[in-house]
């Protein structure tokens, strides 16, 4: 499963991006092998319906399956949605320990 994940900064140890939107960066992660490619977020700086079709792009290009952040704007959820994505929110936390926490849910909910 690949992860789109919102981040403060580039690597797994920067926390969750508390907004979708706002946040510094995307990166987009293999939950089985951990790898992980960071992009900086385009849509910091974007308004309009816009954003969220341009956020939605980005993300099917790159195989992702769900979005994590701790919050999503309305037009951005609706646009993840439309797109096939899940949404996932999850409270403040280091990526890393919430992307094992995550991993381990999927694990068990295919066991």
């Amino acid at each position: 499963m690949k992860v789109g994940v919102m981040s403060t900064g580039p690597t797994l140890e920067n926390y969750l991006g508390a907004q979708a939107k706002r946040s510094g960066y995307l990166l987009i992660v293999d939950l089985d092998s951990m790898r992980y490619l960071a992009v900086q977020n385009r849509i910091q700086t974007l308004h309009g319906p816009a954003t969220g079709k341009l956020f939605a792009q980005v993300l099917v290009q790159n195989s992702v399956d769900a979005v994590l952040a701790g919050s999503f704007d309305p037009d951005i959820r609706q646009m993840l949605c439309k797109a096939g994505l899940k949404v996932i929110r999850h409270d403040r936390g280091i990526t890393y320990r919430i992307l094992e926490e995550l991993r381990k849910t999927c694990q068990s909910a295919v066991s």
